[in-house]
């Protein structure tokens, strides 16, 4: 090669390493991976193998992160290989970043149950040969034939391994490891005295503390520590949009949020399942899907009943437990011990906790399951009740209560499943239930569901006018009631809105003295724009016990903020009760009373969540609330937990407000990451460029 050619050579290295400095400062994302994708491409391990491997090093934690492990291991071999190839290439330095390297791929291996242990063994005491031969620590090493001593259940080995390894003070990795042993081991005094000089910010360590705050959740509680417990998960939620996590601490909150009846708090992590079938390293698979079955576990014992994205939640349930123990089970194999595989079950098996409230405002989630004891014919009685006074989960636990409908109770059943698990067979389901009242010679419950089949798409017009006819020509009073409830939708449906109006005057005035049908009318004409009064309406329905159906009218109130100072005294459902301290909200805010406005609302939110109601309105608020008065870190709790459920200008606004919250608590970084959630947003864009030059970052 030339001269010439030499200066090219050399030029193209030092563009390259500079790109590789330019990564260093850029935040995760695409462009970030893409970028380190093109140095690598073009660095030769032969012809530049510094930079080769120092670019492939830093590539490989990109895909650790992204669960790309095989591509991991492939670059650490290509790059072991390039060293000893031309070893005179590596400064000292440069050859401790690709021991330290080889030691944490030697410690991965051990969550691969195909890895035999013998080969992770030869790996170990390659690495121990090379560190012995320089020179060089062998904490590291000592540190990983620990965590392969505990992972394989070899007592005697994981003693030998901790008295030999020296765990670096203010390192955040080994003080994981360290609070891992101890809750392994029961320890959890000695485990929460090491974790908490570091979670209350007296001593400080290299790395996150998150996950350090994971293991110490449930021990903190089995100390009698809640509110420290409930802090540590508040700290959690909020870490987690700011970096990644490994499988292992997600497990550690989602089951506690699972046993301490907070399931809701750790849902939205089952948004991971989306990605499980490509999860590359299984004993991340293994403890997600342990968590998963813990947390649906804990919903299915409260009652829920609706599916996560397509799949039946006990379907979910059963499949990641089997999931769990077959993965149990290999690791179990490939160790030679039951060490994993006991683990496993003894978490899958926890009993459940008592309630712990997060967040101020939190209470004890509904159970929607009825009482027990209760023959069949009174839980169908029942689910029809909790049906009219639209309450579909309570109605459908009722029906999964159900142990055999024979005869009659075989129409009710059919037909409650049919109006409240809709789908392709409603229809020919309801037409069944129908022909089964009228053998049973119950012809107003089939008058009814053919009122319900004439308004599903497709039935021939006038199937519920004639059947609603029908009932009013009965002596039933609530029935034919109800019949002319269902016409008043044909109606209004067909662009007859005066004859919808007339229906329901008319249906109320025949069941007057039932104040859930007088309140359903009431809200049904106030609804649709008649002069029915919301405040009625509201009022009888509370009256009947269906406080979501007075939730409904209280939205279509003038002055809701009378009618709020009026009631809030009384003794109402908890449902209206929360949605009135909502509705004061919105007043207090519009005159500037922040702290009051934020108390409300993180109340009214608890309230609709414990129901299964749509908090994301009071969630919301309550961002602008906290920032409003001045409390950065609630600002930051709020933010975190329904910046998920928005989008557009709601999704930005809060997002704002959070990145500015995390600003004012000393964390730019997470301001930054928020800021990056609003890409072409001019405010974002202005106010990332800003806190970017504060921090000396290139724009």
């Amino acid at each position: 090669m030339n001269d010439a050619e030499d200066d090219a050579g050399n030029d193209a290295e030092d563009e390259l390493w500079d790109q590789l400095g330019e990564a260093g400062h850029r935040p995760p994302g695409p462009e970030h991976t893409a970028l380190l994708e093109r140095i690598v491409q073009h660095s030769d391990l032969d012809a530049m193998p510094e930079l080769a491997v120092a670019a492939r090093r830093a590539l490989a934690d990109v895909y650790c992160a992204d669960g790309r492990w095989a591509a991991v291991f492939r670059m650490f071999d290509e790059c072991l290989a390039a060293h000893d190839r031309q070893p005179w290439r590596f400064t000292r330095l440069e050859e401790d970043g690709l021991l330290g390297w080889y030691v944490f791929v030697a410690d991965a291996m051990a969550d691969f149950p195909r890895v035999p242990l013998p080969r992770i063994e030869h790996a170990l005491h390659d690495v121990e040969r090379r560190l012995r031969a320089g020179g060089r620590d062998l904490a590291p090493l000592h540190a990983a034939r620990r965590r392969l001593a505990q992972a394989v259940g070899d007592e005697a080995g994981e003693r030998a391994a901790f008295a030999a390894w020296r765990p670096r003070p203010g390192s955040a990795a080994d003080l994981t490891a360290l609070v891992e042993r101890a809750v392994l081991r029961g320890a959890d005094g000695a485990a929460y005295d090491l974790a908490e000089p570091v979670l209350t910010g007296r001593e400080r360590v290299d790395g996150s503390c998150v996950p350090v705050a994971c293991l110490v959740l449930l021990p903190a509680l089995r100390l009698g520590f809640p509110q420290a417990a409930a802090g540590l998960a508040r700290f959690v939620r909020r870490s987690l949009p700011y970096d990644t996590h490994r499988y292992e601490h997600l497990a550690r909150y989602m089951e506690f949020c699972a046993l301490t009846g907070n399931a809701d708090a750790a849902y939205d992590l089952l948004g991971l399942l989306d990605d499980f079938e490509t999860f590359e390293r299984p004993a991340g698979r293994l403890e997600y899907a342990v968590a998963v079955a813990v947390l649906t576990g804990s919903m299915l014992r409260a009652g829920h009943t609706a599916d996560v994205g397509e799949t039946p939640l006990w379907l979910l349930h059963e499949r990641m437990r089997d999931t769990a123990t077959e993965l149990a089970a290999k690791f179990d194999a490939r160790n030679g011990g039951p060490a994993c595989g006991d683990r496993v079950r003894a978490r899958l098996d926890a009993a459940p906790l008592e309630f712990l409230p997060l967040t101020p405002g939190a209470v004890r989630p509904v159970d929607p399951r009825p009482p027990a004891g209760l023959s069949d014919a009174e839980l169908l009685d029942r689910a029809r009740r909790h049906d009219q006074r639209c309450e579909p989960d309570e109605a459908r636990a009722c029906l999964a209560a159900v142990r055999e409908a024979p005869g009659a109770l075989a129409a009710h059943l059919v037909e409650l499943r049919a109006m409240l698990h809709q789908g392709p067979g409603t229809a020919d389901a309801l037409r069944w239930a129908i022909a089964c009242h009228r053998q049973y010679g119950d012809e107003t419950r089939a008058l009814l569901a053919t009122c319900w089949l004439g308004l599903l798409p497709g039935e021939p017009a006038g199937t519920t006018a004639g059947a609603a006819a029908a009932l009013r020509a009965r002596p039933d009073d609530r029935a034919a009631a109800w019949g002319d409830h269902w016409l008043a939708y044909d109606l209004m449906r067909a662009g007859r809105d005066a004859d919808a109006f007339a229906a329901l005057r008319r249906g109320a005035a025949r069941a007057a003295a039932d104040p859930l049908i007088a309140g359903s009318f009431a809200l049904l004409a106030a609804a649709w724009g008649g002069d029915a009064d919301p405040a009625a309406a509201a009022d009888a329905l509370v009256t009947a016990g269906a406080g979501r159906k007075a939730v409904e009218a209280l939205d279509l109130l003038a002055d809701p903020a009378a009618y709020a100072a009026d009631r809030l005294c009384r003794d109402l459902p908890p449902v209206v009760h929360g949605h009135l301290l909502y509705l004061r909200a919105r007043e207090l805010a519009a005159a500037g009373r922040a702290a009051e406005t934020a108390d409300d609302l993180a109340e009214a939110a608890g309230v609709a969540r414990a129901h299964r109601l749509d908090s994301t309105a009071a969630e919301r608020l309550l961002v602008a609330a906290h920032h409003a008065a001045g409390r950065w870190v609630e600002t930051v709790d709020a933010a975190v937990a329904v910046a998920g459920r928005l989008d557009g200008d709601a999704a930005a606004e809060v997002r704002l407000l959070c990145a500015d919250a995390q600003r004012r608590c000393g964390l730019p970084w997470a301001a930054l990451a928020e800021y990056a959630q609003l890409p072409g947003h001019p405010a974002a864009e202005a106010a990332a460029a800003e806190l970017r030059r504060e921090l000396g970052l290139p724009g």
